[in-house]
């Protein structure tokens, strides 16, 4: 259950992995089989976030049971957390939950509501809770039904006036209770690396899954594939692709790492400023991996119907990885 607990801290049990650590084995699992990294991905973070933004008491109760739990958490959908004693009353539905059909807790972004009035933050913008519940507290929809990561069972979950306690709900914008360096970067960032990770392990193992076709022949008689000069260019500048975004990642994350070591409690804006451009979904996983799935899509050696399983499942997976975000 570690691979759903990667970045949990020792004093709960966990291996509390380093963020290039996390990478590694993130990329790794996913080039092994891409469902299994992204819900690996999405769990990890999950409990990351946990982690960092709980009491220690609640994470005891939510992480620790035996055996260990898992938890799945999305912030996209529409959901109400309309203030009460003691917590929220919460409404909604949300989507992309991957992982939740083996997930112990749920996990959802909700506009805060007094009443029927929508509460703001001090600068005007509106104010906002991840609310974590049971997983048998929501109703899940199957909804996923997708020709890329149909293992991650990424399908929707509704809550009608769940009543969440006060300390399951937390603000994604509030300082993290652990004092830790790798909790002061925003966790839209810490997605963004995790996912670009997991297309890095889908795009290696669609990779190396094509490279043995290269031996065949289109057709009786003519060379192997390997031989003609377009192929070769093509395999060339989807490998510079995938290698070259993902030591732009891990350069990136060293970087990062280091960032957040020196400051005292979470990150400078100019360094914010800095850092997000590894959060650029276009720069780190569309068009650096774009080349490398088109020539997957559209081979020059053969035709799809001959085309390893394996490579036509990582290069959906690699399409649907950047679809949510």
């Amino acid at each position: 259950m570690h691979a759903f607990n990667l970045q949990l801290t020792e004093n709960f049990g966990g291996p509390a992995a380093d963020p290039i650590t996390h990478l590694k084995v993130i990329e790794e699992l996913s080039r092994g089989d891409a469902s299994s990294g992204w819900c690996a991905m999405v769990g990890s973070e999950s409990s990351a976030c946990i982690n960092a933004l709980l009491e220690p008491a609640v994470v005891r109760e939510m992480l620790l049971e035996s055996p260990r739990a898992v938890a799945a958490l999305t912030v996209v959908g529409t959901g109400r957390a309309i203030e009460t004693v003691g917590g929220f009353l919460v409404s909604g539905r949300w989507r992309f939950t991957s992982g939740c059909r083996h997930a112990r807790w749920l996990g959802g972004l909700c506009a805060v509501y007094a009443g029927d009035t929508p509460r703001q933050r001090d600068n005007g913008a509106p104010l906002s809770r991840l609310v974590f519940v049971r997983a048998e507290e929501a109703e899940l929809h199957d909804t996923w039904h997708t020709s890329g990561l149909q293992g991650t069972a990424s399908d929707d979950f509704q809550l009608t006036e769940v009543f969440v306690p006060r300390e399951r709900a937390v603000d994604l914008l509030g300082v993290p209770r652990d004092p830790g360096p790798v909790w002061r970067l925003p966790i839209s960032l810490r997605f963004a690396m995790s996912k670009a990770a997991a297309a890095c392990g889908m795009a290696r193992c669609a990779m190396d899954a094509l490279l043995p076709l290269l031996a065949r022949s289109p057709f009786a008689g003519a060379r192997p594939a390997r031989e003609e000069p377009r192929v070769q260019i093509m395999l060339a500048q989807a490998e510079a692709a995938i290698e070259g975004g993902r030591a732009y990642l891990i350069r990136m994350c060293k970087k990062l790492g280091s960032l957040c070591s020196a400051v005292a409690r979470s990150i400078s804006l100019p360094s914010r400023a800095y850092v997000w451009r590894l959060s650029s979904r276009p720069n780190v996983r569309r068009k650096r991996f774009g080349s490398s799935r088109n020539w997957a899509a559209r081979p020059q050696c053969s035709s799809r119907r001959s085309i390893a399983p394996c490579a036509i499942s990582m290069w959906r997976g690699i399409i649907f990885s950047c679809r949510p975000m």
